[in-house]
């Protein structure tokens, strides 16, 4: 194990975000919050960052900008042709600003910390200047491939003092780490755990913590073992992730919006749910389908908004189902449903062998099934992402966000991650799964059905736009138009919302009341006891 960052190669990447400050977090209600930087504005293309005064090094050397500046250059040297940042500039002591190359909505400049180095110059400085100093792409590569070559033993880099953490490490080895907390550090002021041991495990994580070896653990709800144990869920986090089926409109049945909301009315959400976490998901039922993470909802819809939305069934609901299948005009013959045209109604639908997906593909299938629909399910282990984009199917099965961060670029991000509409440079025609290009939506949200003109939109053009908005009020403008075109139109359906859940000993131990901010974050016990918000337990 090894501590430069610039150099992936037995990096202690895990190891290294416990023994240091973050400079920001992506939370579950769709901000973007920091625990060490007292400040982060934008203004147009320009991200300023204050850092406050007095943080220190474990070995006393005080933390200022030249250390983000370091930091912050050699990554932008290191990937000079595809960085998304033009410069960096250190405006004070305290303070630094960074300037994207082109106009990036201000959380995505914000989010553009998340799991960004500061360094301490003593170890990086000849590298930064080496790079400053070169006039070409082959000298540039020289440096960074110096760079990449050098190592920082875990010795060096602890003796050295050059951890910002609230804990340092006292011994170490192969199979774990000892380290004693930091009593002078700006972050020992709400905590009073002395020490913390982080074992290498691997799979033999859950063996230890059922003989109650751990204080903190992956656990489920439903788990039963933690009886015996010190051990309770502390924490349930809206991960970032959904669980979705594509529905593929050049089907000619699926081309039909109405029967489109069928499919979403006979859909057993609930089952299917229940399914996914029978399969060993921790999993909710999506309730409203907008194309977002519901924990989102109100940093980027509002109430106000989301309460003029249709809503579909979560429990399959047949009657309805029904009179979405009238409404098209379709009838039901033999207990089957027949379109206008006299053809059977049926679907081929998508989904892989694993257990957390074939469970609640059967769940859909049999519910359309009963429903008068006949279905054939391919479930594909190898090679599944390659056989979704030949879009050979009617509906099927993909995760549903493009990356981890619960913001709307993650969901609408026009590939199968997202929702794929086509080339966003086409104004005519239909992308690879029947959607048009450019289509009509009503002007009034919440109507099921278009009045006068309409509005006009190009969803994958707009998909393109948001990660390019400039202001909050932007971003929002944007989102709302797509969550109300995948409300009606449904080009998915995001069945599930994937929750996480930890367990920790909360007889002797507790999360400080009132983390600010909290701990709404992918590993929340991790996270507060790395930053000083975890205590013995005062009851």
């Amino acid at each position: 194990m090894q501590f430069n960052p610039f150099n992936i190669q037995n990096y202690g990447q895990t190891i290294s975000m416990y023994l240091n400050v973050s400079l920001a977090d992506g939370h579950a209600d769709g901000t973007v919050q920091s625990r060490f930087l007292e400040d982060i504005s934008t203004d147009g293309r320009e991200m300023t960052m204050s850092i406050p005064e007095g943080w220190t090094y474990w070995n006393g050397d005080e933390i200022t900008a030249e250390d983000l500046y370091t930091g912050f250059e050699i990554q932008r040297y290191q990937n000079y042709d595809s960085t998304n940042y033009e410069s960096h500039e250190i405006v004070d002591d305290y303070t630094v600003k960074r300037t994207f190359k082109s106009r990036v909505t201000p959380t995505l400049m914000q989010a553009s910390l998340v799991g960004d180095s500061f360094v301490h110059p003593e170890l990086f400085s000849e590298y930064l200047e080496q790079y400053e100093d070169a006039g070409s792409a082959d000298e540039r590569d020289s440096v960074t491939e110096e760079l990449i070559q050098y190592t920082i033993s875990a010795e060096d880099y602890i003796d050295g003092g050059y951890g910002t953490g609230v804990y340092r490490p006292t011994e170490w080895n192969n199979a774990r780490l000892d380290a004693e907390l930091v009593e002078d550090h700006p972050m020992a002021e709400s905590t009073d755990v002395p020490g913390v041991r982080i074992y290498a495990v691997g799979g033999e994580s859950e063996a230890m913590a059922r003989n109650n070896t751990l204080d903190r653990a992956y656990a489920h709800p439903n788990d039963t073992w933690m009886e015996g144990t010190d051990l309770e869920i502390e924490s349930t986090i809206n991960w970032f992730r959904a669980q979705k089926f594509i529905l593929n409109w050049n089907n000619e049945h699926l081309a039909n919006l109405n029967v489109r909301r069928a499919v979403m009315a006979i859909m057993p959400l609930d089952a299917m749910s229940a399914a996914a976490n029978e399969a060993g998901y921790n999993a909710e039922p999506t309730q409203l389908q907008t194309g977002l993470r519901e924990s989102i909802h109100e940093e980027y819809l509002g109430e106000d908004f989301t309460d003029q939305l249709i809503e579909y069934p979560v429990a399959s609901d047949s009657e309805a189902a029904a009179e979405y299948m009238r409404a098209a005009d379709y009838t039901q013959e033999g207990g089957s449903w027949v379109s206008p045209e006299g053809e059977q109604v049926s679907f081929n639908i998508l989904s892989r062998s694993n257990t957390g997906q074939a469970l609640p593909t059967t769940a859909f299938s049999d519910a359309l099934n009963r429903f008068g629909i006949e279905t054939e399910v391919n479930a594909i282990g190898e090679d599944y992402y390659t056989t979704l984009q030949n879009w050979e199917f009617d509906m099927g099965w993909v995760w549903h966000v493009a990356s981890a961060l619960w913001h709307p670029t993650s969901y609408f991000s026009n590939d199968f991650y997202g929702v794929r509409v086509g080339d966003p440079e086409e104004t005519e025609g239909t992308g690879e799964t029947g959607i048009p290009l450019t289509t009509t939506i009503p002007s009034e949200v919440g109507s099921e059905e278009i009045s006068g003109s309409g509005q006009e939109i190009r969803p994958a053009q707009l998909s393109n736009d948001l990660p390019a908005s400039e202001s909050t009020e932007e971003v929002r403008e944007t989102t709302r138009t797509l969550a109300w075109w995948f409300n009606y139109s449904l080009p998915a359906i995001a069945y599930i919302q994937e929750n996480q859940t930890r367990a920790m000993d909360t007889t002797n131990y507790e999360v400080v009341p009132d983390t600010q901010p909290p701990l709404d974050v992918s590993e929340p016990i991790m996270k507060g006891l790395f930053n000083g918000h975890i205590r013995e337990n005062s009851s």
